[in-house]
């Protein structure tokens, strides 16, 4: 069991950080479903606003949501 801190963070333990490949850096997708958090590792190379994959690795955006932002 793990508590809250006034952040609202939580600490993920080392072992299964460690079991699911989760380093510092890496993004986390979080969700609920049915009253429980679900966290997902999210792969480096999906874009960061749609979720497609990503052409730009710089700006983790792909090649639509570039041309958005760009318009």
């Amino acid at each position: 069991m793990r508590e809250l801190d006034t952040f609202g963070r939580i600490l993920i333990p080392k072992e299964i950080r460690k079991e699911l490949n989760i380093n510092e850096g890496d993004k986390l997708h979080i969700s609920c479903i049915d009253n429980t958090v679900i966290l997902k590792k999210v792969d480096k190379n999906i874009c960061d606003k749609c979720g497609e994959k990503s052409y730009t690795k710089q700006l983790n955006l792909c090649q639509e949501c570039m041309e958005k932002l760009l318009i």
